[in-house]
This record gives structure tokens, C-alpha cells and sequence, in this order.
């Protein structure tokens, strides 16, 4: 069988990537914690089925100390690559454990693993000087992978995009509660869709090497440093995941998370970002990423896959308060903008002669209800919604001077709309 030149480079290509990888892990807790850990089984074995579940083709063994002496022991006698450290150690304090490890073995990666923030409050402000992250143990062993990984990542990023162009994805989360559980979802998700992109010809030897190629996920914990990530690999950046709220310049910045959108969408405007947060000031006021254009005729429903694809954003980089396009839906699901547009309405008169807009959608006030009843879980005012929804139908107005009735019908829905708004206040 005769082998091409460009598959077999392509495999070398793929067997230069992830040098640093993490195979023997030294966890130091007490014998009471170590038990937390393995409740539900031998910790390697917890690992092992993670790894299997993440189609990773090995798992890390895990070495014991119930004590920072026999943890110096055993990193003086074994090739440890990581160090995981719980708070209770018996002998020895995590402070002074944590300097020993980095005096003796500096490039020695080290990671407490607490097991709520109440432990994390008890760390010194310049915690990095003996450690190199904190997570938060939540039950769950995909936790360890996750620890992995990232580490791994960190190590190999730079290396691996000049090798093999590799991508890589910025998530910036500054809460180990909340990294702790959502960088297992994005490992799982990315080692997922990578195993969907391979190849179906390739054999199991070649599938295992093009998953080095995975997109990196670089976890930057203030403004600082998701910018350097940002301008040492924007070319190589799938996307962004950030929260709002993070340490910017040193402290805690509120708008961190939209300024940093702002900053990366001045250099790249296509590059895509997702802002979380678990906080509804964010949501019902402030300015958010806006599609811009959210009308039914950008929305494509996907019956196979029970999902709504949203098309032709208008927003490009633009911030702006959310009752843009909460105003945009209501425009088509409320208002009959689409009906008006597709001829699908009509102008009727009462017995006054007064004229009003007949369509279908009109006429269902059970849709007009649960439209409302979502504004008022997200804390929204149906009304300012309205208001923005009359400007929209006024905006339209000149792009439809050629069509005299679909003019008169645009003039009329809103002048429903703002006879409809009693007594509103707006104070926002």
C-alpha cells in the first residue's frame, strides 16, 4: 500500500503538538478529604471514566500524601507534573507547602482545590507567589479533567499554534465557583465537536492524533490578561466566552466583561463573544451585544434540531440596551410588521369610521400575554418595549414611500401602539 507524502506529514504535523502533557499527578489532602474525594470511587478510576467520556485516549495516574512531608518526599523520588493540594494538610500550612514546592521545583504547576469559597477567603491577596489557580470541588470528578487540561493548555499554547495554527478559545471568568463548573461543559463541548470534524476514513491511531489539534481553552482571570491572550493569538481565536463583572487594572470593574467586547470587536468585528452573567442589572438595563435587526424574517426554525438560527446581524459591534431587540421581536410577533410587509393585513373601519389593522396575530391575546409575562420575569416594562416598537414602525415609514397603503398601514399600527401606552412613566 502505497502511503501519500501529504497524509503522512499531516500526521507528523498533528504528533509535534500537546509536548507538555500530564501523566502523574501528586494530590496532598488529609485522609478525611482524600475520602471526600473518593466517595464514589478510587480517584484514578473517577479520572480514568471522565477521560473515557471525553474520548481521551489516556488518563493521569494520581499519587497520594496525606501529609506535605511525604508529599516532599515523593516529589524529591517521582517525575510529578502537577500538584493538587487541598487546605487541610496536617503538618504544614498551604502557604508555606505551596512556597517550598515553587523554591524547589519552580516550573512545578500547583493547584488547590478547595471545597467552597469560604476556604478561598482564607488566601493571602498574593496567593500566585505559591500557586499557580484555585478550583472549587463540587461533587463532580469532571472537575479533574478539567484542572488538566488547563494546565496542559497553558503549557502548550504557544508552541502548538506556531507548530500547527491550532485555535484557541478565551474564556474570562475571574469566580473559581463558576470556572470550576463551566470549563468542563466547554472541554467536553470542544473535544466533541473536534471528534465530529475528524475525518471518518482515518483509523483509531490517526483519529487520536488530529484530537491534538483541539482548540485551546485560555482562561484569563482579569482584563489584563485576556487582552494579552487576545493580541498574542487574535488570529487563531475561535471565540470569546466573558463574564462582566472581572478585576480590571487591579480592581473589580463592573463593565469589564463589555469593555473587553468593545476593545476586541475595534480590532476584529466578526470575532464572536458571549457575555455572562448571573446578575438581571445586566440584562435589563446597561448595554448589551445587540443582533441589531431581530425580526422574524432573520430567524430560520430548525425542526430537526429544535434550535432557531438568527441570520443577517445588524448589530456588527454595536452595544446598545436590550429593548432594541426586544422591540425588534415584538415588531413582528406583536405589531405585524411581517404581516404588513407580506400583504397579509388588512385596513378595516368600526362603525365610527375610525380605521385599525387586521391580522392574524391581532386577534390572539394569549400571545400578547405570554410576550408580556416574559418581559416581567427579565424585569422589563412592556411599555418602554411599545415605545421603542412605535419608533421602529416611524422608522419605516421612508423605506416604503413607493407603497402608499403599506405607509398608511405602518402610520396606523403605530398610532395603535401609542394609543395603547396609558400613563407611562419613563424613568430609565
Amino acid at each position: 500500500m502505497k502511503i501519500s507524502p501529504n497524509h503522512t506529514s499531516r500526521n507528523h504535523h498533528f504528533q509535534d503538538l500537546m509536548l507538555h502533557r500530564v501523566h502523574d499527578i501528586l494530590l496532598v489532602a488529609s485522609p478525611y478529604d482524600a475520602f471526600i474525594l473518593e466517595e464514589d470511587g478510587r480517584l484514578t478510576e473517577q479520572i480514568l471514566h471522565e477521560y473515557l467520556g471525553m474520548n481521551l485516549s489516556y488518563a493521569p495516574r494520581v499519587w497520594q500524601a496525606n501529609t506535605a512531608s511525604y508529599a516532599m518526599d515523593l516529589l524529591s523520588r517521582r517525575s510529578v507534573d502537577l500538584v493538587i493540594v487541598m487546605m487541610r494538610i496536617s503538618d504544614m500550612d498551604i502557604i508555606t507547602f505551596g512556597t517550598q514546592v515553587k523554591e524547589q521545583y519552580k516550573n512545578k504547576p500547583i493547584i488547590l482545590l478547595a471545597f467552597d469559597e469560604s476556604e478561598i477567603k482564607q488566601l493571602p491577596e498574593d496567593r500566585d507567589k505559591f500557586m499557580d489557580n484555585v478550583f472549587v470541588w463540587s461533587g463532580n470528578a469532571s472537575v479533574f479533567p478539567a484542572i488538566i487540561k488547563h494546565i496542559e493548555d497553558t503549557k502548550n499554547v504557544k508552541r502548538d499554534i506556531r507548530k500547527g495554527d491550532v485555535r484557541s478559545i478565551i474564556y474570562i471568568e475571574d469566580t473559581p465557583r463558576y470556572y470550576s463548573s463551566i470549563l468542563p461543559l466547554i472541554y467536553k463541548e470542544t473535544l466533541f465537536h473536534t471528534k465530529q470534524l475528524i475525518d471518518k476514513s482515518l483509523n483509531n491511531t490517526q483519529r487520536l492524533l488530529h484530537m491534538r489539534g483541539r482548540p485551546k481553552v485560555l482562561l484569563a482571570q482579569d482584563y489584563e490578561k485576556a487582552e494579552r491572550y487576545f493580541k498574542y493569538y487574535k488570529n487563531n481565536v475561535l471565540g470569546i466566552i466573558s463574564d462582566i463583572r472581572f478585576p480590571k487594572n487591579g480592581k473589580l470593574h463592573s463593565n469589564a466583561g463589555i469593555l473587553f467586547a468593545k476593545y476586541v470587536h475595534s480590532i476584529e468585528r466578526s470575532m464572536p463573544i458571549l457575555l455572562l452573567s448571573n446578575e438581571k442589572s445586566f440584562s435589563s438595563k446597561g448595554s448589551l451585544f445587540s443582533h441589531g435587526d431581530l425580526c422574524f424574517s432573520n430567524m430560520i426554525l430548525s425542526e430537526a434540531e429544535d434550535s432557531i438560527l438568527f441570520i443577517d446581524p445588524r448589530g456588527g459591534d454595536s452595544f446598545r440596551t436590550p429593548y432594541y431587540d426586544l422591540a425588534k421581536i415584538s415588531h413582528s410577533l406583536l405589531g405585524g410588521y411581517d404581516h404588513i410587509i407580506n400583504n397579509k393585513a388588512s385596513i378595516c373601519f368600526n362603525s365610527d369610521m375610525t380605521a385599525f389593522l387586521d391580522f392574524d396575530m391581532n386577534k390572539d391575546k394569549s400571545v400578547k400575554d405570554l410576550f408580556n409575562s416574559f418581559l416581567e420575569s427579565g424585569d422589563y416594562k412592556p411599555e418602554i418595549v411599545a415605545l421603542v416598537q412605535v419608533s421602529l414602525f416611524l422608522s419605516m415609514l421612508p423605506l416604503h414611500i413607493d407603497d402608499t397603503k403599506k405607509v398608511y398601514m405602518l402610520a396606523l399600527r403605530a398610532s395603535e401602539l401609542i394609543s395603547g401606552i396609558k400613563d407611562t412613566k419613563i424613568d430609565e
